[in-house]
């Protein structure tokens, strides 16, 4: 029987775009080898949380719809960060409303009277 160590991982992540996504960072020069491996578990538990948040919030259990992942992300504070790149989704007219309530909250400073 095959050792499980050397058998590769069916849910693995590819590791070639993992270091691709990786370099891509300005931040990164050299990716090791053994760091891949490392960071490809790390996507993939990150991933299982995040869909398993996104399904404690799903409506229908039978699939996970863009409105699940996004009220997951706007109520689950460790996910939070991911805000501005998976808004919820907002009719035109709640947008309009949004902007009125928060226009009519927001202090504005007084324009000088044009000159003549």
């Amino acid at each position: 029987m095959e050792d499980q160590k050397s058998r590769p991982r069916d849910d693995c992540l590819p590791l070639s775009k993992i270091r691709t996504i990786m370099k891509s960072s300005p931040d990164i020069e050299l990716v090791s080898q053994e760091s891949l491996p490392i960071v490809c578990r790390a996507t993939e538990m990150f991933i299982q949380h995040f869909i398993t948040q996104a399904y404690v919030h799903s409506k229908n259990k039978k699939a996970i719809e863009y409105a699940d992942i996004a009220v997951a992300v706007e109520n689950e504070e460790n996910l939070s960060f991911l805000a501005d790149i998976l808004p919820r989704k907002r009719l035109a007219g709640e947008c309009v409303d949004l902007t009125k309530k928060k226009a009519a909250t927001t202090p504005t400073k007084a324009e000088p009277a044009p000159q003549r």
